[in-house]
């Protein structure tokens, strides 16, 4: 069992099951997957440790319980049901320790990879250095507007000299720079996304130019990826009651998103754009 322990988990069931977690205190499911992000985080920073350090085991350890744990909030919220700030079988307490033990991990293996590195040395992504990231809302050419915020994340590191420079789940904002709704039978709808900034650790901003070059679904094997990206495809799909469908949307001239058959453009929460870097982007090292 993880830090919650088993008394734990029997005790949320039982009081799921009389309604008693579905009270002020309850976590939402944006709290939940605001979560899901700080874990997919640590992949990153565990992904740039000494296989032969004594500390790494210990590490992946405390990553396999927080695994564990966030697995089972993960099933009590799927006994709630609403809107997507509706309270939850999950209690405040449960997701509070969870948190505590993510944030404990990263400041530790944070500590563990100063020590080792070299501080003095910048590094810079090349461009034409590809990313993927995963839409964090729903996004739709009947309903949006131009200069809409649109939230990401990353959803595979990017490294650069064998080093992590960008750990998935790091934050990816940018805005909907044009729109147009379908005009049925024959014109397509048709969204132009922009994303400019990535939100580094410690909330540092770094300024980007980048242009989506391919969009497809949320497809995750879990035999092939880490413990971020597995929690991001089971949590990012169940947690909204269904894993969105792709259909009937290419990708047009100068990296829009464009409906086909005279339909609007639907990219459904958890869709998988890829952006290529139109410059270089410097990183400072930790």
């Amino acid at each position: 069992m993880g830090i919650l322990g088993l008394s734990s988990y029997l005790l949320c069931t039982a009081l799921s099951l009389a309604g008693i977690g579905d009270d002020a205190s309850a976590v939402t499911r944006t709290e939940l997957r605001q979560l899901q992000t700080e874990v997919e985080r640590l992949d990153g920073s565990l992904a740039q440790l000494s296989e032969s350090a004594p500390e790494t085991r210990v590490f992946e350890r405390r990553a396999d319980s927080i695994r564990e744990d966030l697995t089972r909030l993960k099933d009590q919220m799927l006994w709630s049901e609403g809107d997507e700030h509706q309270a939850s079988a999950v209690s405040r307490g449960d997701f509070e320790a969870v948190r505590q033990a993510t944030i404990d991990l990263r400041n530790d293996i944070d500590r563990s990879l100063d020590s080792g590195r070299d501080a003095s040395r910048d590094l810079a992504i090349p461009d034409g250095t590809q990313v993927t990231v995963r839409l964090e809302q729903s996004l739709s050419s009947k309903t949006a507007r131009p200069e809409d915020p649109i939230d990401a994340s990353v959803a595979g590191p990017v490294r650069v000299d064998g080093v992590v420079v960008i750990p998935p789940g790091t934050s990816v904002q940018g805005t909907v720079r044009n729109v147009e709704a379908a005009r049925r039978p024959a014109r397509g709808g048709r969204l132009d996304l922009s994303f400019d900034s990535l939100i580094l650790s410690a909330g540092h901003k770094v300024d980007i130019r980048s242009r989506v070059v391919s969009v497809e679904e949320d497809k995750v094997d879990k035999s092939k990826l880490g413990l971020g990206a597995v929690l991001g495809g089971v949590l990012g799909g169940v947690i909204d009651g269904k894993q969105g469908a792709l259909f009937g949307a290419i990708l047009g001239g100068g990296g829009a998103v464009v409906g086909t058959k005279g339909d609007d453009v639907e990219l459904p929460a958890g869709t998988v754009l890829t952006l290529r870097l139109e410059r270089a982007v410097p990183v400072a090292r930790r």
